[in-house]
């Protein structure tokens, strides 16, 4: 406030004086620091780098990483339903639950065969969700197939 009564002092003085060149407070240019650029995101350790864009596959509890992302993905579980009359073995229909790390953000997702989900600003379409058997563990181990697009 003083500086603006300051500033309309000067400019009364000045039309007084006969000058009218400048009219109004004199104000020097505010300089506006860059934001910080955000320090890029090492994934490394946290599992195995995969292209966005392309089918994934994981066999077992893992973590993946899409390359020029933070996003990270781990494979919780699968499950599947059997489909169809007892004659036809082979039909199921089967559901995957991914857990989607970005950032601070934590999103788990249960996303069925053929099905495409939004995640954390990506889209995300699973293709096979089943079980592996391990023969060196002798067990099964979930197994699913998916595709991270933007």
């Amino acid at each position: 406030m003083r500086a603006f009564l300051v500033g309309l002092l000067m400019s009364s003085l000045l039309l007084a004086c006969g000058s009218a060149t400048h009219v109004g407070p004199v104000t020097a240019p505010v300089k506006v620091a860059p934001p910080p650029k955000p320090k890029p995101v090492d994934l490394s350790n946290k599992g195995f780098p995969h292209d966005l864009g392309k089918e994934i596959e994981i066999k077992g509890y893992k973590t993946v990483w899409l390359k020029g992302t933070d996003l990270l993905v781990t494979l919780q579980t699968t499950r599947w339903d059997a489909v169809g009359d007892e004659q036809d073995k082979e039909s199921r229909q089967g559901r995957a639950t991914l857990v989607f790390e970005r950032g601070s953000q934590n999103k788990p997702r249960t996303i069925d065969e053929g099905d495409t989900k939004l995640v954390l600003g990506f889209n995300v379409s699973v293709s096979y969700a089943y079980e592996f058997y391990n023969e060196s563990d002798a067990r099964f181990v979930p197994h699913v197939k998916f595709t991270v697009r933007r």
